[in-house]
C-alpha cells in the first residue's frame, strides 16, 4: 500500500464487478487486487465465472459470483430514451449528433417514426427543470421496476463492505449497484475511458464515489451530473498505462516477433483497429492500406501488424487474413478465450504493449490506441476516411475527430490526421524516417488527456478504496 495501513483486516470482503476484459486488466492485472487483499478479502462478479476465468483470475478472489443479465420494461426504456436524448443535446451534442447519424442510418421508416418521438421528447426535457424532473423519474424507476432479486441474493450471500463498479457503461452492473445501495453498502466507480462522459450517452452514475483518469475528466462529470458532490470525485489516473511504464509488463522484440511471426529487422507498421459497430468496412480499408504501402514503400524495409479490438468479431477479418499472407494480426486474447470479451490474461496485455513499444508508427481510426501508443512514444495516425470515398462510413470517419472527447486530441498535432491514401503513405515515410517528429505534440497530448501516468495509478486506487473502506467502517459502527 502506499500510504495508508487497516490495523485490522476487514471482516467483510470487498465485491468487485468486473464485466469486461477491461476490468480484469485494470483490477486484477496491474496488481490492484493483490494490494486490495492486504486488509480485505475479493470477492468477483463476472459474466462467466468458468474454471479457465478461475486460473486467469488467479487466487484473488475468495469467491466469483455470475452476473444475471435482466432487462427492462418497454415503458423504462421508453422514458430512459427520452433522458438520454436529453442528456446528449444537454451536454455532448456533437457526439450525440455523430453518433445518432450513424446508428440509424440503416433504420427503417418505423423506426425513424418512433425516434422523431424521443427526439421531441428529449428536445423539450433537455432544459431545466423539467429535465431534473425526468432524471428523478427514471432514477425511481429502476428502483421500482427492474427485477433486483438476483443480485439482492448475490450481496446478501457476499455481504461486502463495499462494492467497486469497474465497467459503468455496462448495464449489467446496474442491478448489483442498487442492490448494494437498498443496503447502505457505499458503491464506488471507476469511470473506465476517457471517452466514456460523452460517448455513451447518460451513465446511471447512482454510486457514492467516482474515481477518474484527471482534472478535466473530473469536470466533466460534475459538470454532466450536477447531483454528484465534488468530493465525492478523486483524480488517480487509471491502471491501463500502468503496464505501459513497467519493463515486465512488456514483452521484449523478440518475444512480440516470435508470438506474432514478424520478423525482428524490418520496421513494424501497427494498424490498431476499431470495433465491427464503428467500422464494419475497416478490414477491406486496411486492405486497401496493406496494398498501398506494399507497393509505395518499395524502398523500405518493413512488416504490418493488424491489433484488434477487444470488443471485435474476429470472424470478419478472416478474409482479409487469407488474402494478404504476410500480414500479420495481434489478438487481444489468447486462443483459449479468442472471441470472448469478459477475460485476458496478463500475457495478452504484455503483447500489447510490446507490440505498441516496437513498432515504429501507430495507425488507428478514432481509437484510445492514440494515447496508448503516445504514451510508449510510437507516432500517431489518425484515419479520417474509409474504403469507399463519399460513403456514410467515410463521412462518420472525419467527423468522429469533432467530437467533445476526440477533437481535444485531434487539436494537439500529437496525432498526425491523413484523409486520404496518399496523406497516408506520406506520413507514414515521415514517421519511419524520424520517429521524434511531433514527440513533443505526443507529450502535451498525454499530459493533457491521460492524467498522471507514472506506474502507480492502482497503488492509488488500492488506497482510495482503503480510505473507504475505514470511512465505511466508521460510519456503520
Amino acid at each position: 500500500m502506499h500510504g495508508q495501513e487497516l490495523h485490522t483486516r476487514a471482516d467483510q470482503p470487498v465485491m468487485v464487478l468486473m464485466p469486461a476484459g477491461f476490468s480484469v486488466r485494470n483490477f486484477v492485472h496491474s496488481g490492484l487486487c493483490a494490494m486490495v487483499r492486504q486488509y480485505a478479502e475479493i470477492v468477483g462478479v463476472v459474466p462467466a465465472p468458468s474454471h479457465d476465468v478461475r486460473a486467469v483470475l488467479g487466487v484473488e478472489f475468495r469467491d466469483l459470483y455470475a452476473f444475471d443479465t435482466i432487462h427492462a420494461g418497454p415503458f423504462l426504456r421508453e422514458v430512459q430514451s427520452w433522458l438520454g436524448a436529453a442528456h446528449g443535446i444537454r451536454y455532448a451534442r456533437k457526439t450525440y449528433r455523430v453518433l445518432r447519424t450513424w446508428f440509424r442510418r440503416e433504420w427503417t421508416w418505423t423506426e425513424r417514426a418512433r425516434t422523431l418521438r424521443i427526439d421531441l421528447m428529449g428536445w423539450l426535457c433537455s432544459h431545466q427543470p423539467l429535465y431534473g424532473v425526468l432524471a428523478m423519474v427514471v432514477n425511481r424507476l429502476r428502483s421500482r421496476e427492474l427485477p433486483l432479486d438476483a443480485a439482492r441474493r448475490v450481496i446478501s450471500s457476499a455481504n461486502p463492505a463495499m462494492v467497486v463498479s469497474t465497467y459503468c457503461v455496462d448495464s449489467v452492473e446496474l442491478p448489483y449497484v442498487l442492490a448494494a445501495k437498498e443496503k447502505g453498502i457505499p458503491v464506488i466507480a471507476h469511470i473506465l475511458s476517457f471517452d466514456n462522459l460523452t460517448s455513451r450517452g447518460l451513465l446511471p452514475l447512482v454510486h457514492d464515489y467516482f474515481l477518474v483518469w484527471n482534472e478535466k475528466m473530473r469536470s466533466e462529470l460534475l459538470f454532466m451530473y450536477p447531483n454528484i458532490k465534488p468530493d465525492r470525485v478523486f483524480v488517480t489516473g487509471t491502471p491501463q498505462f500502468d503496464f505501459h511504464m513497467k519493463e515486465d509488463s512488456c514483452f521484449s522484440r523478440e518475444e512480440v516477433a516470435k508470438r506474432l511471426g514478424l520478423n525482428q529487422e524490418p520496421k513494424w507498421i501497427l494498424y490498431a483497429a476499431n470495433s465491427n459497430g464503428l467500422t464494419p468496412t475497416e478490414p477491406e480499408l486496411v486492405h486497401q492500406i496493406y496494398d498501398v504501402l506494399t507497393s509505395s514503400l518499395t524502398d523500405l524495409n518493413w512488416q504490418m501488424v493488424v491489433r484488434l479490438h477487444p470488443m471485435d468479431d474476429p470472424k470478419r477479418w478472416e478474409t482479409l487474413a487469407r488474402e494478404c499472407k504476410d500480414l500479420r494480426f495481434c489478438f487481444p486474447t489468447d486462443e483459449r478465450f479468442r472471441g470472448r470479451k469478459d477475460v485476458t490474461t496478463f500475457d495478452d496485455q504484455r503483447l500489447l504493449v510490446g507490440v505498441l513499444k516496437h513498432s515504429s508508427v501507430c495507425i488507428c481510426m478514432g481509437s484510445t490506441m492514440s494515447l496508448d501508443a503516445a504514451i510508449v512514444d510510437t507516432p500517431v495516425i489518425g484515419i479520417a476516411y474509409a474504403a469507399t470515398p463519399g460513403s456514410v462510413e467515410d463521412k462518420f470517419y472525419r467527423e468522429a475527430y469533432g467530437t467533445e472527447h476526440y477533437s481535444p486530441l485531434a487539436r494537439s498535432g500529437g496525432i498526425q490526421l491523413v484523409y486520404d491514401h496518399q496523406e497516408l503513405v506520406k506520413a507514414v515515410k515521415t514517421y519511419l524516417g524520424d520517429p521524434e517528429q511531433h514527440r513533443d505534440q505526443r507529450r502535451r497530448m498525454v499530459l493533457s488527456e491521460c492524467g498522471t501516468v507514472d506506474g502507480k495509478a492502482a497503488g492509488r486506487i488500492a488506497d482510495m478504496l482503503l480510505r473507504f473502506l475505514q470511512h465505511s467502517r466508521g460510519v456503520r459502527n
